[in-house]
């Protein structure tokens, strides 16, 4: 399409309302980056996969793409050997799960949408990603316990480890000897370590280690010597944990981007799969009809007319531009 007609007939406009239709990033960028074509036989290739998913849409039907999204730079990082952090991994596994989807759901459209079908065969097969990945990560974006052994352990012994701190610290506020110290009978944390809320006039008669002051001055907050030890093991055990939790994701990542190249592939599927569900829709919505091609180089258009000039912001059409239009779509050329 000439420079002047893509200005004159607004195309731009045009591909942004496509694009609103699109389910994903990808698609909707793909729907910018749409250039018109005179290859007679791409053009009609497009129009019957665009008919064809229409056929599936009209049966109430739509590509499961839910959970996809523009995991290109994650892939891109994990191909070189970095290690992704739980949201780029959720997005992966997420992205895996709409893709194997996709694919089942072409396969069982194969007789109606053929066309469609070839793009189900170039989607990959991530389901052993996939499941590494929901094994690992749940649905909040946490580490679940079982994703190793040796972190199921840990977190055991943290939480057992926290649970004697308490009762310790417990038993050290009920104690009737030591009422006159506290300002409040609570176990808080500073520093990542149990304490307990002392009077500032009391501090050399508390044993322990003091972390913090309240605003006032008035209360210190201390760690007593009789419990240093139990939390000196929860710190040992936070560490480890978090070492685990690292080599954990160091390993997920490195499966990524085993798989980088294959799912970049289908990323660009996915995101063509999008942009054709999107004309779909529009076509739809608009109450398209399918132009029969001719190779004559005339061009009948019936009762043709501007998809803008039904929306509220063809208004902001100048008139010139407006009569610049319907010369357009009501001559012969």
């Amino acid at each position: 399409m000439a420079k002047f007609a893509v200005k004159t007939l607004e195309f731009e406009k045009i591909k942004e309302a496509l694009g609103a239709e699109t389910a994903t990033s990808l698609g909707r960028a793909l729907a910018m980056e749409l250039k018109s074509s005179t290859v007679f036989g791409e053009v009609k290739l497009l129009q019957e996969e665009t008919a064809q998913m229409m056929h599936i849409q009209s049966e109430g039907k739509r590509l499961p793409l839910g959970g996809a999204s523009d995991i290109s730079p994650a892939l891109k990082r994990a191909k070189v050997g970095a290690a992704l952090d739980l949201e780029s991994l959720m997005a992966v596994g997420n992205t895996a799960a709409a893709m194997r989807q996709v694919k089942a759901f072409l396969e069982e459209e194969k007789e109606v949408a053929p066309n469609l079908a070839e793009y189900g065969l170039k989607l990959g097969d991530f389901s052993r990603l996939e499941k590494q990945i929901n094994s690992t990560i749940d649905e909040k974006g946490e580490i679940k316990d079982t994703a190793s052994t040796k972190l199921a352990s840990l977190r055991t012994g943290i939480f057992s480890s926290k649970k004697r701190v308490k009762e310790r610290l417990d038993s050290i506020l009920q104690d009737p000897i030591n009422q006159k110290y506290f300002q409040d009978k609570i176990v808080t944390m500073r520093e990542d370590r149990y304490v307990i809320p002392v009077k500032q006039e009391y501090k050399f008669n508390f044993p322990g280690l003091v972390h913090d002051q309240s605003a006032s001055g008035a209360t210190l907050f201390i760690e007593p010597t009789a419990v240093v030890n139990l939390n000196n093991d929860i710190k040992k055990y936070l560490l480890e944990e978090k070492a685990e939790i690292e080599r954990i994701l160091r390993n997920l990542s490195e499966n990524v981007g085993a798989n980088a190249e294959e799912l970049s592939g289908s990323l660009e599927t996915l995101a063509q799969l999008d942009l054709i569900g999107a004309k779909g829709y529009y076509a739809t919505k608009l109450h398209a009809v399918r132009p029969t091609l001719a190779t004559d180089g005339i061009i009948d258009i019936l009762s043709g007319k501007h998809p803008l000039l039904d929306q509220e912001k063809s208004r902001a059409l100048n008139p010139a531009i407006r009569r610049e239009v319907y010369h357009s779509i009501n001559h012969r050329s």
